[in-house]
């Protein structure tokens, strides 16, 4: 694909912190942190619950526009979802994008359906008022798994501010 790049093993704050000293930038930062590690190679315990908004913090540094943030944290809260809305205000980045989640254990798809579309009427609210996009990126097995399922999603939620990541890996 004519891309080049580096492999880095560091811990993600000291490797983060150092970009930073030295004035490095990207234009995109994925952001896929485990939920939890207790790793011996730290002298900390992660936990994306309690910690994703300082590495956040820590990205932002480092990049001009996008930040791609995903946690497999079925529970996360989405609070990080407005933290990331505001960043992305704040740096003019255009969107956000997140994804539909699984219905939670013993939840009948159609009420999962109904609570993802109340969640994500209220996000895109919020996302319109600060002139920032968000972005739904379906994925097979998902709420939202299908691209009948996506346009379903759109036009229960008819917003311009409201659309679809579309990853061509998840529509086969």
């Amino acid at each position: 694909n004519g891309l080049t790049g580096e492999i880095i093993h560091a811990d993600v704050r000291e490797f983060l912190a150092e970009a930073r000293h030295q004035g490095r930038r990207w234009d995109l930062c994925v952001v896929d942190p485990p939920t939890f590690s207790n790793s011996k190679r730290m002298d900390y315990v992660w936990d994306v619950q309690r910690d994703h908004r300082a590495l956040l913090d820590d990205v932002a540094a480092v990049t001009d526009k996008v930040i791609w943030f995903s946690t497999n944290l079925r529970r996360f809260k989405l609070d990080y979802t407005r933290r990331a809305i505001d960043l992305a205000a704040a740096i003019g980045a255009p969107g956000v994008t997140v994804g539909a989640g699984y219905p939670p254990a013993g939840m009948e798809r159609p009420k999962a359906w109904d609570l993802l579309v109340a969640g994500l009427r209220e996000t895109v609210a919020y996302a319109e008022e600060r002139r920032v996009n968000l972005n739904l990126e379906y994925e097979p097995d998902l709420l939202v798994g299908t691209a009948d399922e996506a346009r379903r999603m759109l036009s229960e939620i008819p917003s311009p501010a409201f659309g679809l990541n579309f990853d061509l890996g998840h529509s086969w």
